[in-house]
């Protein structure tokens, strides 16, 4: 009976260390192709799709739409990649979704969620702050980095302390971001390189080592065959 349980403990804790693997490279996966859509936005894309409802993806005008479209993850890339930039923050999106390949890598690696979740919580406020300072500018470009939101927070800010009291505001926000918690997550970034360093140090060193007893006796074959010429 002893036996029995062991086992079964062995099993779950198996299925649950594939279980947690499984989540981390899907969200790795995900969150690169997401980066990769809202990267290639194209601001004509919406206007080929803005008539056809989400459910249509084989009508005649779907695939007309599709064939027109810049994007190339087609017509979900390009809504994808719409929604984010114009409806939400603009580009700055990319850096919440890059910390969910850092939560995945973390979920892939069996590593603390601690530095994953505060990555991925400064990146929100961040990207937040930042999208809402560029909402307050009038340049032809600010609002594929502010979005709808940014926008948003920027008319509501400028309204209660104006657009000088917004931006300073919004720039202490960042510079306070950056100093306290940007610090603690370049420490861990740097921490984490050292130990993938330090992980992939041993099989480097082993390849050099048979690359180099390789060339040796390349070298000693050789010298041996001329010295039989001669």
């Amino acid at each position: 009976m002893k036996r029995t349980g062991k086992r079964s403990d062995v099993s779950s804790a198996d299925a649950a260390v594939l279980k947690r693997e499984i989540i981390g490279i899907v969200l790795m996966f995900s969150s690169l192709f997401f980066i990769s859509a809202i990267l290639r936005f194209h601001p004509e894309d919406e206007a080929m799709f803005s008539a056809l409802p989400w459910y249509d993806i084989f009508s005649k005008a779907a695939k007309d739409a599709a064939d027109a479209i810049h994007n190339p993850f087609g017509l979900f890339g390009a809504r994808l990649a719409a929604f984010f930039v114009v409806s939400f923050i603009g580009y700055f999106v990319v850096l919440p979704i890059s910390s969910i390949f850092f939560l995945g890598w973390s979920l892939f690696r069996a590593n603390s969620l601690k530095s994953g979740i505060l990555f991925f919580l400064f990146s929100i406020f961040f990207s937040l702050d930042i999208a809402t300072l560029f909402g307050l500018t009038t340049m032809p470009f600010s609002d594929l980095f502010a979005g709808a939101v940014g926008r948003m927070l920027a008319e509501r800010l400028s309204t209660v302390i104006g657009v000088t009291g917004a931006a300073v505001l919004l720039l202490v926000i960042a510079a306070v971001l950056m100093i306290y918690v940007g610090k603690g997550l370049l420490f861990t970034a740097l921490g984490g390189a050292t130990g993938f360093k330090n992980s992939i140090s041993k099989p480097l060193a082993m390849v050099t080592e048979k690359l180099e007893a390789f060339r040796k006796k390349k070298i000693s074959k050789k010298s041996s065959e001329s010295g039989k010429k001669s």
